[in-house]
């Protein structure tokens, strides 16, 4: 046996099965087993995460009523002694404050297994009878340390809970990771004693509109009984109660046992993994008394949650003004709305109402190429004012902790601030009113007697972030300032600080990737400035006895000033690479006008002009999502990234660039894509794009992924007629030698050689690898993996290489013949092979004879899945169809794929089976119905609007860009849950509680009868695909070379369109486009009152649009007025 270790502030307990770590109140700071991390959100010194132990009292705090009233037994809000060793185990003991009851517990390691029990005894101190009862909640994690890293959301969402029968014990509740991996960690959590109800996620216990460090609902009721499979998984137990006489005392508790691997699915013949385990229960000999030694308390638990009151409507038109535009209205008020300049407000009531809440990532933006000096951080409405800061590589160069559930469990993220309104420090939460806006967002807390604003600033071009404090009403208070430092590569420590004056200096520790951390503080008092009156200190400041417990926090109180500033600078270390791209910094604030870049307005009045004008509300919000996609790339759900995907960075970014006509960035973006090629040809997953951070490893990928690249070449080359780019001299990655370059054309080549290697035996078509674009379908058969090809991948083989061979034109003729050759031999096999009966298969299988078994189709017989969107939709798009074919897959994707929030992947969710997976492993395994497992993933949504924009269908593309918009979608989307309104949402989810109820009563979700989530926001690549064809496709306006491609294709009950759109060159087009009975094709263009000469595009399935000279637009730098008339 090893020694055991006992700090000051808690204790470690290790163990040859299982090691523990707790605080010093008792929570678990760490649990782990078999090499895994147990806890998904572990407890600290100054917050309890989401396990926890309770002791409760039937009545409310005068003993009355029908429920319980929860009294903690750990964490830093119980009342007991210090932790205590004995041997192995730890031991705790306290008094409830206003009830007759002592407790004692005792935390030890199982024998002969890996877990672990809690042993409670409680004794009635009193002369009458009180009924009590315990709760437990073990959250569990079950993964290794890098995926917790990464995200906390996502393991939870391969976590299956499962009630199972454990007899006289009653109800307990086992985890499965279900995560693909080698192993299947699991875990079983039950009570000493019985068991009567239990929970499966931290979302059951505090449910929705919870002001921040408000006590959670859930802790005061019954438990549920009841699954819900969501992203913070938690085995939640409620005992039997037990009647207590006076000076009678009752033993019980809860055990977790902990297994390696567990193959199989979850049944109640898992109850014999406890036969021959020692559980016990404390015995009557160890009497539950209080000792002296109570532990300190802290800011988070003695502080009551800052409540700010409503303001009244002619309140909030003097902060924000008075222009009220796309009013968002529940139960009678108003709660939301977009102001004339494009921010968004929300108020306390719709906060409230959303699963996830309001957050924003800021970054500045004057280049449109990654730099490494880049600084970005994340905001949140209920009193983050700048988190998840970093410098340059989003995920290695952090310097304050991102937020990492939607619960509230973790409080102390990032910077916080705390008041004194002569009560105590109370922090600032949830406000009156938010105003978020691309480059800043504001806070505005009105409270009995004074009103404060905080305003946080996008970072500065210097890498400086400021939050700026005023107090508008009434007499200045004093603040805490509250920094949660998280190093990337030194997590949990802080550094060394140094203080001059109003200037902190914080020096990375040893191990970080950052240099240091500047805080400034500065005070405006009257008209005068002044020097801060601060006070710098530790996390002791944060607890009673001002002791620190060793918390990477930095505190600075600010003395009370009508207004004061804090300023953040994240600093390189020395010698680190220089910026990515052009040196030269552009003084323009690209933020600046950027609702206006692409607007949008319709004559005719009705719903589906409120429509359009919902598209052109988010165009500078969807810009704003697609800048931190592509140049910090992160989300709020997805905090941790920066790497770029490869199929990714290929078309948001590229859609973002293309639909700004910004040609130069986007020439100086291929040369990076290029540059993270593999010198055998093909490219990685995903690769690092900052200098610092490349890494020559060679990787393989999923099968589509080498076609992205050269499809954005093609793009490029038929929008630009730069064929200059293709002589640049570019490195590779992974190629050993970091000198090595090839000329673009090159780079070209080794593609080619690797497309014409890697097809199925005997066909043209490429072979599945990896995998395809939907992550969740890779195969659990490593065998069906080497026979599958994916119809999808086929599509746009053809698509990405008909287009490079367009691109290459004459100059490059051996390229474009063999492009072109590589795409034919895929066209005729898609024909021959993988369209059955009429229908496209989402997959062929090699089976006998050389045929290809159709996965996906009507005759398929393995999956249970009969449609699948992704080849039918990119087929149309991609002119592979007949015009009859065409029309026969849109009435299948009618029928069959379209769901009240638009179409959807598959006619009906992947099986799920309780973990173990069949033919498909993520799709198979994740326990939440939720992202692409939740089958409506919007990136494919949007691809389904560009096919109908293919063939004319004006209404369907309004009708599907909106469904895609969450401004106003509860107008067309009943069924759709608030959400917040200016963030993109890469998925709708269907509020099933688990996987079951999804495939039970899927049709429900398809009538409109299942509330539909927002899924996680920002991070992806749809915000710029859905500017790409707002601009490309729906308006129409396209760049080939020397020509502008004039092809609309809009909703014909809309009358006169009129638009602005950029141009290359810094110009803009101002688009009138009169509508015919069509919509669609075009009749005639005319310029400033001129017509023009134009020449007739090509569309199999429609009247097309047609093309004119970019320079018979006429010279200069002012608008171009562009008036165009369809039939």
């Amino acid at each position: 046996m090893r020694p055991v270790q006992v700090s000051a502030y808690g204790a470690t307990m290790p163990h040859h099965a299982v090691s523990l770590d707790v605080t010093s109140t008792g929570a678990l700071r760490s649990a782990q087993a078999h090499g895994l991390h147990l806890l998904l959100h572990p407890a600290s010194e100054l917050e309890d995460g989401l396990g926890g132990l309770w002791l409760r009292v039937r009545g409310d705090e005068d003993g009355e009523g029908d429920v319980w009233t929860p009294y903690p037994l750990v964490g830093t809000g119980s009342t007991g002694t210090g932790v205590r060793a004995e041997g192995d185990a730890r031991t705790r003991s306290g008094a409830l404050p206003d009830r007759a009851l002592t407790w004692s517990w005792r935390l030890a390691p199982l024998v002969g297994g890996a877990g672990w029990t809690w042993q409670v005894l409680v004794r009635n101190t009193g002369d009458a009878p009180l009924e009590v009862d315990l709760l437990h909640v073990q959250d569990c994690a079950l993964s290794p340390a890098a995926v917790l890293e990464a995200n906390r959301l996502y393991p939870s969402q391969y976590l299956d809970l499962t009630p199972v029968d454990l007899g006289a014990r009653g109800p307990g509740v086992a985890v499965r990771q279900n995560m693909p991996g080698p192993t299947a960690p699991w875990a079983l959590v039950g009570c000493l004693g019985r068991a009567v109800s239990w929970a499966t996620d931290g979302l059951q216990l505090r449910g929705r509109g919870l002001p921040e460090g408000a006590p959670w609902p859930g802790l005061r009721g019954d438990l549920p009984g009841v699954r819900l499979q969501h992203e913070h998984a938690a085995a939640a137990l409620q005992s039997e109660p037990r009647l207590l006489g006076p000076g009678e005392q009752w033993a019980s508790g809860f055990f977790t046992v902990v297994l390696e691997d567990h193959p199989g699915a979850t049944t109640d013949a898992d109850a014999a993994v406890l036969d021959g385990l020692d559980l016990g229960l404390p015995t009557p000999d160890r009497p539950a008394v209080a000792e002296e030694r109570p532990t300190a308390r802290n800011l988070l638990d003695t502080s009551a949650p800052l409540l700010p009151r409503e303001l009244t409507a002619e309140e909030v038109d003097g902060l924000v003004g008075g222009g009220r535009h796309h009013v968002e209205v529940l139960d009678g008020r108003e709660v939301s709305w977009f102001t004339a300049g494009g921010g968004h407000v929300v108020t306390a009531a719709k906060q409230a109402a959303v699963l996830r809440p309001h957050g924003q990532v800021l970054r500045s933006l004057r280049r449109l190429l990654p730099d490494e000096s880049d600084v970005t951080s994340t905001v949140w409405m209920d009193g983050t004012f700048c988190s998840h800061l970093t410098r340059g590589h989003v995920a290695l160069g952090r310097v304050l902790s991102a937020r990492e559930d939607l619960l509230a469990i973790a409080r102390l993220r990032g910077l916080r601030i705390a008041i004194d309104l002569g009560e105590g420090w109370q922090l600032l939460g949830t406000p009156s009113l938010w105003l978020d806006e691309v480059d800043e967002a504001t806070w505005w807390y009105a409270l009995a007697d004074r009103t404060l604003r905080v305003t946080a600033h996008a970072p500065t071009a210097d890498g400086r972030c400021r939050v700026q404090v005023d107090t508008l009403e009434g007499d200045p208070v004093p603040a805490l300032v509250v920094l949660h430092l998280d190093w990337s590569g030194a997590p949990g420590m802080v550094g060394d600080v140094v203080t001059r004056g109003s200037v902190v200096e914080v020096t990375a520790p040893s191990g970080a990737t950052l240099g240091a951390l500047g805080v400034t503080v500065a005070t405006d008092v009257g008209t005068g400035g002044r020097a801060a009156a601060v006070e710098v200190s530790d996390d002791g400041a944060l607890f009673s006895d001002g002791a620190s417990r060793g918390e990477p926090v930095l505190t600075l109180r600010v003395h009370p000033s009508p207004s004061w500033s804090l300023e953040l600078q994240a600093r390189a270390r020395a010698g680190t690479a220089p910026q990515t791209g052009p040196t030269e910094e552009s003084t323009t604030d690209l933020w600046a006008g950027v609702h206006d870049v692409v607007s949008l307005a319709a004559e005719a009045p009705g719903r589906r002009r409120d429509a359009l004008e919902r598209l052109g509300r988010v165009t500078g919000w969807y810009a704003h999502d697609a800048v931190i996609h592509y140049l910090s790339p992160r989300g709020l759900e997805q905090h941790t990234g920066g790497k770029w995907g490869t199929r990714d960075v290929c078309q948001g970014p590229v859609g973002l660039l293309r639909s700004w006509a910004r040609h130069d960035e986007w020439r100086a973006l291929l040369l990076l894509i290029l540059r993270g090629q593999q010198d055998r040809g093909d490219w990685p997953q995903a690769f690092d794009f900052l200098a610092s951070h490349r890494v020559d490893a060679v990787e393989d990928a999923h099968g589509d992924v080498v076609y992205w690249p050269l499809l954005a070449v093609g793009q490029y080359l038929h929008a630009t007629g730069d064929l200059s780019v293709l002589d640049e001299e570019v490195g590779f990655t992974g190629d050993g030698s970091p000198g090595g370059t090839a000329s673009v054309d090159e780079h070209l080549r080794r593609a080619l050689d690797v497309v014409d290697s890697t097809f199925l035996q005997g066909t043209s078509l490429p072979a599945y690898g990896h995998g395809d674009w939907n992550d969740s379908l890779q195969p659990a058969d490593p065998d069906l993996a080497r026979r599958m090809v994916s119809t999808w991948t086929a599509v746009l083989q053809v698509e990405a290489l008909s287009r490079l061979a367009e691109g290459l034109g004459t100059a490059y003729p051996d390229l474009a013949d063999r492009a072109r050759g590589l795409a034919a031999g895929a066209a005729r096999d898609v024909e021959l092979h993988l369209m059955v009966d009429g229908v496209l298969a989402g997959y062929g299988v090699a089976g006998t004879e050389g045929k290809l078994e159709p996965m996906i189709h009507p005759r398929d017989s393995r999956t249970g899945l009969t449609y699948s969107l992704l080849p039918m939709i990119h087929a149309i798009a991609g002119d592979l169809l007949s015009p009859e074919a065409a029309r026969a897959h849109l009435d299948v994707i009618e029928r069959h794929l379209l769901g009240p929030d638009g179409a959807r992947l598959f006619d009906r969710p992947v099986a799920y089976r309780g973990g173990p997976t069949e033919v498909f492993q993520r799709a198979e395994a994740s326990s939440f119905f939720g992202r692409e497992v939740g089958i409506m993933y919007m990136h494919a949504h949007l691809r389904y609007a560009e096919a109908l924009a293919r063939v004319g269908d004006g209404a369907g593309v309004l009708d599907a860009l909106a469904r895609a918009v969450p401004v106003g979608l509860q107008d067309l989307v009943p069924s759709a849950a608030p959400r917040q309104a200016n963030t993109y949402s890469s998925s709708s989810d269907a509020a099933f509680p688990d996987r079951y109820a999804a495939s039970d009563r899927y049709a429900e979700a398809l009538a409109g009868e299942v509330p539909l989530e927002a899924g996680w926001r920002v991070y992806s690549s749809g915000p710029g695909l859905f500017l790409e064809i707002l601009t490309q496709r729906m308006l129409g306006l396209r760049h080939a070379g020397h020509e502008l491609e004039i092809d609309p294709v809009v909703d014909p009950s809309l009358g006169t369109v009129r638009a602005s759109v950029p141009l290359a060159g810094g110009r803009v087009v101002e688009l009138e486009i009169v509508c015919g009975t069509a919509g669609h094709g075009v009749a005639e263009v005319s310029v400033d009152g001129r017509t023009m000469e134009v020449r007739a595009l090509d569309n199999p399935y429609r009247a097309a649009g047609v093309a004119v000279r970019v320079d018979d637009l006429g010279a200069g730098s002012g608008p171009v007025r562009l008036r165009v008339v369809t039939r």
